[in-house]
């Protein structure tokens, strides 16, 4: 899972966003249920010009 570097949601023409940082995506991991955390981790964008953008990511597998 990827999620923009953050906390709530956002709207832009069309599209609804939602970001996270790291006890957001734990705390909707748990919420989801039947899912475990294998890593979170924050990279940052290498397209030029949004390097200091921020991306929330999550390696998470089914269980039970």
């Amino acid at each position: 899972l990827s999620f923009k570097l953050g906390r709530g949601e956002r709207h832009t023409p069309g599209r609804l966003f939602t970001d996270l940082d790291e006890p957001a995506a734990r705390a909707l991991i748990r919420e989801v249920g039947g899912l475990e955390t294998l890593a979170i981790t924050v990279s940052y964008d290498v397209r030029p010009g949004r390097e200091t953008e921020g991306w929330t990511n999550a390696l998470v597998r089914r269980v039970g």
